[in-house]
């Protein structure tokens, strides 16, 4: 029996240990990734090192969970100052052994929904061969979540 994928929003709001939730996610990704590199089961370049870097710069985040750890993230930012500030869905990243599960897409989804909630839109995205397959599952399932978005 696979384990069910959950998903949360992340954020700078202070979480239970008195940090910041994006932060205690942020701790709890390097760490993982630190331990990983230290078996030897990852890479210097990884997903895991991607995802805590976009962490690291990003506004909030969607994060999917599989039995309490994290495994994908989607990452929102806002590029600017003040009300003019351009949102950019930063990137998507799933670990590959939870890909081709829709975790990917299913993460995009909450992050434009996220956008649009705020007001946020257009929303500018840079798009990788996978981001691209992504995208253009999303342009057929969700099309109007779709049109949200400006590839650059």
């Amino acid at each position: 029996m696979q384990s069910e994928i959950t998903y949360r929003k992340v954020n700078h709001q202070v979480g239970r240990t008195g940090k910041p939730i994006l932060q205690e996610v942020y701790s709890f990704a390097k760490q993982a990734s630190k331990s990983l590199h230290e078996q030897g089961q990852l890479e210097d370049y990884d997903p895991w090192t991607i995802i805590c870097e976009h962490l690291a710069e990003c506004d909030e985040a969607i994060v999917a969970e599989c039995d309490g750890r994290i495994v994908g993230a989607s990452t929102l930012a806002f590029n600017g100052i003040g009300q003019n500030r351009m949102p950019i869905l930063q990137g998507v990243y799933v670990l590959d052994i939870f890909r081709g599960r829709g975790v990917g897409l299913r993460l995009t989804e909450l992050a434009m929904e996220r956008f649009i909630e705020m007001r946020k839109t257009p929303v500018y995205c840079s798009t990788s061969d996978d981001m691209q397959k992504t995208l253009d599952r999303l342009r057929a399932t969700r099309p109007v979540l779709y049109s949200h978005i400006r590839q650059v």
